[in-house]
């Protein structure tokens, strides 16, 4: 059966293709470190955002294949990210703004010291906790918007274990 997979927003995947995946991701740029006359460091990077580089990888027994025709380099493709992400809201605020679109229905916030979920509103990026008391630490897995870099299939003749391993970086910084 085929249904929307999980991780990507726009490409029908097996279930089998998607099970037990492994995903990493890493910033794309460098930025440089300075000192200034007084000999404090200062960091110098790009102000337009951080770009991702995402790897994701399945190994396992009878580990079926996502459509390849849709995995050529150069290809667009939309990931939801199977790694949480946190982010705080500042002392009496009532709101922030995520810094990746969120998968739908991942948006959760949660008190930092107790760890009872509170009810957020979630309008794009922005979401909004009213009535809070403490600290608040919203959690969300984000989405990129991504270039397929590298797709990569396993197998062997002899044994029934097999992979793929896809290697994608986001289009542009948010």
């Amino acid at each position: 059966m085929t249904a929307v997979s999980p991780l990507f927003a726009d490409l029908p995947v097996d279930r089998r293709a998607s099970i037990g995946v492994q995903e990493t991701q890493t910033p794309v740029g460098s930025f440089e470190a300075r000192r200034t006359w007084n000999g404090r460091t200062k960091i110098l990077k790009p102000t337009w955002g951080t770009k991702y580089s995402l790897s994701l990888s399945v190994d396992g027994d009878r580990v079926r294949m996502p459509p390849i025709e849709a995995l050529q380099p150069g290809a667009a493709l939309t990931v939801y990210s199977s790694v949480w992400w946190c982010q705080r809201i500042a002392p009496w605020q009532q709101e922030t703004i995520l810094l990746r679109d969120p998968v739908p229905g991942t948006v959760h916030a949660r008190d930092a010291a107790t760890d009872a979920d509170l009810g957020e509103t979630v309008a794009g990026r922005v979401v909004s906790i009213f009535g809070r008391v403490g600290k608040t630490m919203v959690w969300y897995r984000p989405t990129f918007y991504c270039v397929v870099v590298r797709f990569e299939s396993r197998g062997g003749s002899t044994d029934r274990s097999s992979g793929w391993s896809l290697e994608v970086e986001e289009e542009v910084a948010p």
